[in-house]
């Protein structure tokens, strides 16, 4: 009968011991290989899931409406971008560029690697280093520090009135409680949803008249030459908080049937104004 020949218990022990050492090596390496990131932007896909990640660092094409041409963006410089067919870029300084991302690609990093979306697949990225957040963040009536020391006396009793200016702001509130304050604020302004996207925090308004016909007169536009339509968001934070931004396309009708995307920025301003003073009179009556 031939012996089976058994390895030594303390070679046993050393070769458990080398397997306990390599597997704490492995998770060491992938700790130190795939970035954590914990403060990481969003990107809202229409199918409802949210990838953490930021964009890569390069040159973003787009092709802008109204014949400007093709402008190359630097992804540090954005902030928030819309997508769809066409798509809404908010940059730094707060300018607003519409157009068509060229390529239809966006290049992001993941934690867990680099990707890339279409745009047309996504409902809106959000960077999480956005300036507009620390202005979001003071109680309705104050000014910003960043702005109290730039402006003059003049420029901060305007900013304190209308937080027009803003588009975003941030609420101490869970997004439950700011998604039904926000379609009470929307009913109240006499606009009907198109689109109630919950999952992803969307809420889509029917096209309309532009009601403000002084800032119309203003800006040589007559009665009903305007249509706009708001897009809001209702955004989780941490510690209960919840971040509201409302956006507006506007179309300026050329014949009877047809019309054109048109820049309207005071138009814009004053949407927003309303908008945010009604949702604040609904959240605190």
């Amino acid at each position: 009968m031939k012996k089976t020949l058994r390895p030594p218990a303390a070679k046993l022990r050393g070769l458990g011991s080398s397997w306990i050492f390599l597997f704490f090596c492995s998770i060491l390496v992938s700790i130190l290989v795939f970035p954590i990131f914990t403060s990481a932007s969003e990107f809202r896909m229409k199918d409802g899931s949210i990838i953490k990640g930021e964009l890569k660092d390069e040159s973003i094409k787009v092709k802008a409406s109204l014949g400007v041409g093709v402008v190359n963006l630097n992804a540090k410089d954005i902030t928030s971008i819309v997508g769809g067919e066409k798509v809404d870029i908010r940059l730094r300084d707060g300018s607003l560029i519409k157009g068509e991302i060229i390529g239809n690609a966006l290049k992001l990093k993941a934690a867990f690697g680099d990707l890339i979306i279409d745009p047309k697949l996504l409902v809106r990225y959000e960077a999480s280093t956005a300036p507009s957040e620390a202005a979001a963040t003071t109680k309705p009536g104050t000014v910003p520090p960043e702005q109290a020391k730039e402006g003059t006396q003049g420029k901060e009793e305007m900013v304190a009135k209308e937080g027009a200016a803003l588009d975003s702001k941030t609420f101490d509130f869970p997004s439950n409680t700011l998604w039904q304050a926000v379609l009470s604020a929307l009913n109240g302004m006499g606009e009907k949803t198109d689109k109630v996207l919950k999952e992803s925090g969307q809420i889509v308004t029917e096209s309309r008249e532009y009601p403000d016909g002084k800032t119309l007169s203003a800006r040589g536009f007559e009665p009903g030459q305007i249509k706009y339509t708001l897009q809001v968001f209702v955004i989780s934070l941490t510690e209960g908080k919840t971040k509201v931004s409302l956006d507006a396309s506007f179309q300026k009708k050329k014949m009877k049937f047809l019309s054109e995307d048109t820049e309207f920025p005071e138009g814009l301003k004053y949407l927003r104004g309303v908008f945010y003073e009604r949702l604040e009179k609904v959240i605190t009556p």
